[in-house]
């Protein structure tokens, strides 16, 4: 039931948002921003450090609403996420990022998303998930604002 995509997918993702050695620093820099100086060496992002990180370049102040855990499903249920985990979640969320939705781009969004307001798993949308994914939707003054690159 957690978000899962194949080497070849992010191999995918990248090459269509033309990720390169540059792109890829600057995540670097984002990542080692955020985490404590005792998981440099390990390049792991707990939980709390994640949150903070979403909470200030993407989901703003969302803690009070109900939805999965991103670092819980980027990570396979872990309370910390890799730094691929993290490039891909980021990736996934800027809106730089094509949406293309018969390729990479578009199809592990939307898998996201939909993981992400699949509360407990179920495997289909109930009503009222659909209606926090519209709440979240129309809580968006201006979409080209929401996810700045990092």
């Amino acid at each position: 039931p957690l978000f899962t995509a194949s080497i070849p997918q992010v191999q995918a993702l990248f090459e269509e948002v033309k990720f390169d050695q540059g792109k890829r620093a600057h995540i670097l820099t984002q990542f080692k921003k955020y985490i404590s100086l005792s998981n440099h060496d390990v390049m792991i992002m707990k939980k709390p450090e994640l949150d903070r990180f979403l909470g200030e370049h993407a989901l703003g102040d969302k803690r009070h609403l109900q939805r999965n855990d991103l670092c819980y499903l980027m990570s396979g249920g872990h309370n910390f996420v890799t730094i691929d985990q993290f490039q891909l979640l980021v990736t996934l969320l800027d809106f730089d990022t094509p949406h293309n939705i018969t390729g990479a781009s578009g199809q592990l969004r939307l898998s996201l998303i939909f993981k992400y307001f699949d509360l407990r798993f179920k495997g289909f949308l109930s009503h009222d998930d659909i209606q926090r994914l519209f709440s979240d939707l129309q809580s968006v003054d201006h979409p080209d604002e929401a996810m700045p690159a990092p």
